[in-house]
C-alpha cells in the first residue's frame, strides 16, 4: 500500500512503522493528525470527531486531529490512559516548488518522561524505574527527568521485601526492566494492590554492561564508577545504563540536567509495607486515596513545590539513623523559637517558584520566556533568603543556606532582555524587551519610523547636494530609490548608483538607502528570526548555570519543608521528642493524633498516654463519644 499512496502519507507511514507501540501525532500545519488505527483509537479515546482524508487510494484514510497549542492536554489524557505518544513535527520551513516539508519525531512522551507542566503534580516526583536482574542479583535505578534527580538502589539478600518497599516509597510512574526483571516484578505481590504500573521489558542489549557502561560514561563522565563507587558492580550500572538508553530512545537528546548519581541505602530508612502505609494514611487517605484527609495534607506548610516535594520524601522514607533526625530536629527547632524568621521567610519564599523544575527545562530545552520571568523573580529573592539565615545556629540550616547561589548577573540579564508582558505564544514575538537589542529595536521600528527615516534622509541629500527637487520613492518592482530630473544630474555625486532611467529623471540608490531598505522591507520577519535567535542565545548561557540552579532549589526545598514543620510544631502545639540510639522505652504523654484532631469539633479529642517498652505496650485511649478507657 505504501508505494500506492501520497508521498506525504508514505512518509507517515514509515514513521508509523518505527514507532508501532505508539500513537503518532503528525504535524500538519497547526494541527497534530493521526491516521488509520491510531485516529479510530484517539477519536473514542478522547471523544473527537473521526473524519477521513484522500491519500492516493479509492478509500480515504480515517483522520482525527488537535490543534497543536493545546495538544498537551489531549496527551496527558491519552498517558493516562496507558498510551506512549510519538511527536512528529516538521523540521523545516515551507519553500516554494517544494510541497512536502522535512519531519521527524523529536520525542517519545511516556508516563515516565513527562516534562509539561499540565501533566505533573507540582508536589511530587514523576519516577521512571530501571530493573535489572541477573542471577539472583538485583538492581534498580530511577529518575526525575524534570529535577534530574537519578538514584542507583543495590539490595541485599531479601530483594522482595526491600524491592517492595522502594515501590511503596517512590510509587513510579513507568517501569522498564530486563526480562528476568520483569518477571521478578511480575510476581511480587505487592502488585496485587493495583496502585503500581505494569512493566515493559526493555530491550535485553540495553541492559548489557559495554553498552550500559558507555552510556553512563557518556552521561556522568568517564571516570563516574570510581566518583559513585560503582567499579566491577555490574548488576547497578546495567539499569542505570538502560535507563540512560531508554531516554535518549525517547527524548533524542542527552539531559545536561542528569548531572550525578545518588547511591540509596535502603537501610537507611524505615520499612513500611504498603498496607501500613495505606493504613497510616501518611500521604493519601484510605478511602478516596486523594491528598485531603492525609498526615501530609495536614502538615504540609511549605510555600515552595521544591518544599513540597521534599516534605513527602521525608513522609515516604523516615529515617532510622537518630543523628541523622536529630539534625533536622535541630532545624524545626530553630524555626520554632524564631518567629520572626520564620514568618518573614515564609512570605520570602512564597515569591520564589519551581526553580528545580525550571532548571529541567533548561537543560531540556523547552524554556519560555514565561518561565525565564519565574526564574528572574525567584531568584532575585535568593540574597534576602541568605540575609534572613545569617544568623541561624543549626548546622542543617547553616549548611543549606551556605549552598544557596548569588544569580545577580543572571537577573541583570533576564531583566534587561526578557519582556514580562510578552505573550505566552512564542510565534508571535515580542518576548525580548525592547532596549536589549538595538538592531531588533531598529526592525521594530521599521514599520512606524521607515516614513520618518527616508524623510530624514531625503532632507539630508538635498542638503548635501544642492537638488532642491529630489525626491525618495518606491515601487513594487524596484523598490527604494532617489529620483532626480534629468536637468539636474550635473550635480548628482559619485556615490550615487543609477538604478533605473525613465522619461525625465534618472533613479539612484545609495548605501545609506539600501540600508534603511533593508530595514523597512521584510522587518516583521527578520525581527522575528533575531528574536529567535537570541532567545537561543539567552538559552544556551541558562544552560551553564543548571548546577548552580538546581543546587540551590535542594537548599530551599530542605529549608522550606524545615520551616513548614516549625509552623506544624507552633499551630500545633507539638513537641520535640527525644531521640537517641540508646533510649530503650517511648512514653508520650497526652498523645494527639492530628488528623483526627483536625476533624474533631474544638474540646471533642481526648489525648492519650503512650508507653512501649521491650517487654510491654500500654495504650490508654479514650473514645470522646462516652469516655471509656481501654488498655
Amino acid at each position: 500500500m505504501a508505494d500506492k499512496v501520497s508521498p506525504m502519507m508514505q512518509h507517515y507511514l514509515m514513521t508509523k512503522e518505527k514507532y508501532q507501540d505508539c500513537i503518532l501525532f503528525y504535524r500538519l500545519g497547526d494541527f497534530y493528525e493521526m491516521f488509520y488505527d491510531d485516529a479510530i483509537t484517539v477519536s473514542k479515546e478522547l471523544d473527537l470527531t473521526l473524519t477521513a482524508r484522500s491519500c492516493g487510494l479509492q478509500q480515504k484514510a480515517p483522520m482525527c486531529g488537535v490543534p497543536h497549542h493545546s495538544a498537551s492536554t489531549y496527551i496527558a489524557k491519552l498517558i493516562s490512559l496507558g498510551y506512549k505518544v510519538a511527536i512528529c513535527e516538521q523540521t523545516s520551513e515551507p519553500e516554494k516548488g517544494v510541497k512536502i516539508v522535512d519531519r521527524d519525531v523529536l520525542r517519545v512522551v511516556t508516563p515516565g518522561t513527562v516534562i509539561e507542566d499540565e501533566m505533573l503534580d507540582e508536589k511530587r516526583n514523576n519516577y521512571l524505574l530501571s530493573i535489572y536482574k541477573e542471577e539472583g542479583k538485583l538492581g534498580v535505578s530511577y529518575v526525575d527527568i524534570t529535577t534530574g534527580e537519578f538514584n542507583i538502589v543495590p539490595f541485599s539478600e531479601n530483594i522482595e521485601n526491600e524491592m517492595t518497599d522502594l515501590l511503596s516509597r517512590i510509587m513510579p510512574s513507568e517501569v522498564i526492566a530486563n526480562e528476568e526483571g520483569k518477571a521478578f516484578y511480575d510476581n511480587l505481590q505487592v502488585l496485587k494492590l493495583g496502585s503500581l504500573p505494569k512493566c515493559m521489558a526493555y530491550y535485553e542489549w540495553a541492559f548489557g554492561y559495554n553498552r550500559a557502561n558507555e552510556n553512563l560514561m557518556r552521561q556522568f563522565g568517564e571516570n563516574y564508577a570510581v566518583v559513585y563507587e560503582l567499579t566491577g558492580k555490574k548488576h547497578l550500572i546495567s539499569p542505570a545504563g538502560a535507563i540512560i538508553e531508554y531516554l535518549k530512545e525517547t527524548q533524542k537528546k542527552l539531559l545536561g540536567n542528569i548531572n550525578k548519581i545518588i547511591l540509596i541505602k535502603n537501610k537507611n530508612y524505615m520499612t513500611i509495607d504498603m498496607n501500613s502505609r495505606r493504613n497510616l494514611e501518611l500521604t493519601e487517605s484510605t478511602r478516596e486515596r486523594k491528598r485531603y484527609g492525609s498526615l501530609l495534607w495536614l502538615l504540609d506548610k511549605t510555600k515552595t513545590n521544591m518544599g513540597a516535594r521534599k516534605l513527602r520524601k521525608w513522609f515516604d522514607e523516615p529515617l532510622q539513623d537518630s543523628k541523622e533526625i536529630n539534625l533536622r530536629l535541630d532545624g524545626v527547632d530553630e524555626f520554632v523559637k524564631k518567629i520572626i524568621l520564620r514568618d518573614r521567610l515564609g512570605q520570602v519564599l512564597s515569591f520564589v517558584y519551581d526553580i528545580e523544575r525550571l532548571s529541567g527545562k533548561i537543560a531540556y530545552g523547552n524554556i519560555n520566556p514565561k518561565d525565564m520571568i519565574s526564574l528572574k523573580s525567584s531568584l532575585s529573592n535568593m540574597p534576602e533568603i541568605k540575609k534572613l539565615l545569617a544568623d541561624v545556629k543549626s548546622d542543617i540550616l547553616k549548611s543549606e543556606r551556605d549552598k544557596i547561589d548569588d544569580f545577580s548577573d543572571l537577573v541583570d540579564l533576564l531583566d534587561r532582555a526578557i519582556d514580562p508582558e510578552a505573550s505566552a505564544l512564542m510565534k508571535e514575538g515580542g518576548y525580548i524587551k525592547e532596549g536589549f537589542n538595538s538592531e531588533l529595536d531598529d526592525y521594530r521600528n521599521a514599520k512606524t519610523l521607515g516614513g520618518q527615516w527616508l524623510k530624514e534622509l531625503q532632507d539630508k541629500e538635498i542638503e548635501s547636494t544642492g537638488i532642491k527637487n529630489l525626491k525618495i520613492m518606491n515601487n513594487k518592482v524596484f523598490g527604494y530609490f532617489i529620483e532626480v530630473n534629468r536637468s539636474q544630474i550635473d550635480k548628482v555625486p559619485l556615490r550615487y548608483i543609477r538604478k533605473q532611467t525613465v522619461a525625465n529623471n534618472e533613479r539612484y540608490i545609495t548605501e545609506d538607502l539600501k540600508a534603511i531598505e533593508e530595514k523597512i522591507l521584510g522587518s516583521e520577519e527578520k525581527a522575528l528570526k533575531l528574536e529567535s535567535l537570541l532567545f537561543a542565545k539567552i538559552k544556551e548561557y541558562l544552560s551553564s548555570f543548571v548546577k548552580q540552579i538546581q543546587k540551590t532549589a535542594s537548599a530551599i526545598a530542605v529549608i522550606d519543608a524545615l520551616r513548614a514543620l516549625g509552623e506544624d510544631a507552633v499551630k500545633y502545639g507539638y513537641t520535640r521528642p527525644t531521640i537517641s540510639n540508646q533510649i530503650k522505652h517511648i512514653k508520650i504523654i497526652d498523645g494527639r493524633h492530628p488528623v483526627v484532631e483536625a476533624f474533631q469539633r474544638e474540646g471533642n479529642f481526648i489525648a492519650n498516654d503512650t508507653m512501649l517498652n521491650s517487654s510491654t505496650c500500654l495504650l490508654y485511649t479514650s473514645d470522646a463519644a462516652d469516655d471509656r478507657i481501654s488498655v
